[in-house]
């Protein structure tokens, strides 16, 4: 299933900026992983690198933040959303048009390990 976010009906050339996501609900029981990155709470995951495929994007992230290694089967294809953020405020107080693509997936939450 895919949706498309586009409330002030921007163009694809009036994109300054295109950011490809991956993000994991992970559920176990009746508790599911939040992650929070500085006081913001958003489900774990990434960016995508160039060279990633969106599911070793979202293992890559998985092992990165909580220290768990998903096998692509252990995560099932959700939904991918677009968003489109007219006159986006940029950290170096610039403001751009971007387009956010974002692919959900649903797997097992497993735990969070921690270094020691």
């Amino acid at each position: 299933m895919e949706k498309t976010v586009n409330p002030h009906n921007l163009q694809d050339y009036e994109i300054q900026h295109f950011n490809k996501k991956v993000r994991a609900i992970l559920i176990d029981n009746d508790k599911m992983l939040v992650a929070n990155y500085d006081d913001v709470l958003l489900l774990p995951g990434g960016s995508i690198d160039d060279n990633e495929t969106v599911e070793q994007a979202l293992i890559r992230e998985l092992k990165e933040e909580i220290g768990i290694e998903y096998q692509s089967q252990e995560l099932k294809y959700l939904s991918t959303l677009s968003f489109y953020q007219k006159d986006y405020p940029n950290r170096d107080g610039s403001i751009s048009n971007r387009l956010i693509q974002t692919h959900y997936f649903v797997g097992q939450f497993k735990g969070i390990q921690t270094q020691s």
